[in-house]
């Protein structure tokens, strides 16, 4: 660490990317150590994912600026990072308090999973979110704030339709949509090899 201090250091801007337009030999030496540090910069983030930082990092003095919170150096996305930081504890507050779950509970969730699904959808974001959240325009919830709409289901004629009985209704017409849909989820955990539990879940769920 003493000798990244002491040594003295200059910065140059070298192209990145350069190995996918030409094989690492015939680059130039600056190039190809390039491309290593790269390399070694997606290891050292990858291995965060696991294990993340804990401590302060020595500063290089090229390094004009750095970024502690709680002792611990945002080392990436300094901006997202302090965003999420300043928000998370009031989310995850109103998150509890709307679900009406009991302490502990927020923790025993896979966010990072539920992150993939959400970000991984071949459907837009925004249908995606009013799902989760519940908050599609079914009768129920558009007869909520505009009581000269039809709350009941257009298609049985149950008196609420809302989230549930949208994926439960007894239509033909939508049970034939169901089917496709659970169709259309048992080709997609084949293809990504989804485990027997979750898929019967799934399709107990739904």
């Amino acid at each position: 660490m003493s000798l990244i201090k002491n040594s003295k250091q200059t910065i140059e801007w070298i192209r990145g990317h350069q190995d996918e337009k030409m094989p690492k030999a015939r680059l130039s030496l600056l190039a190809q150590l390039n491309f290593e540090a790269d390399e070694l910069a997606n290891t050292a983030q990858e291995a965060r994912k696991l294990e993340p930082l804990q401590h302060r990092m020595v500063r290089s003095p090229n390094n004009l600026i750095q970024v502690h919170v709680n002792n611990v150096t945002v080392t990436s996305k300094v901006k997202r990072t302090l965003r999420r930081l300043a928000k998370t504890p009031k989310l995850v507050t109103y998150i509890q308090q709307k679900a009406k779950w009991e302490e502990g509970v927020f923790e025993t969730i896979d966010w990072g999973s539920h992150k993939s699904s959400v970000q991984n959808s071949i459907l837009p974001d925004k249908f995606v979110t009013k799902f989760v959240h519940d908050l599609l325009p079914t009768g129920k919830r558009v007869h909520y704030y505009k009581i000269y709409y039809e709350h009941r289901c257009p298609s049985c004629f149950a008196d609420q339709e809302d989230r549930r009985h949208l994926l439960l209704c007894g239509d033909p017409k939508r049970r034939k949509w169901k089917g496709k849909l659970l169709k259309d989820i048992r080709e997609t955990c084949d293809r990504t090899d989804v485990s027997q539990e979750m898929l019967e879940l799934l399709y107990n769920g739904i």
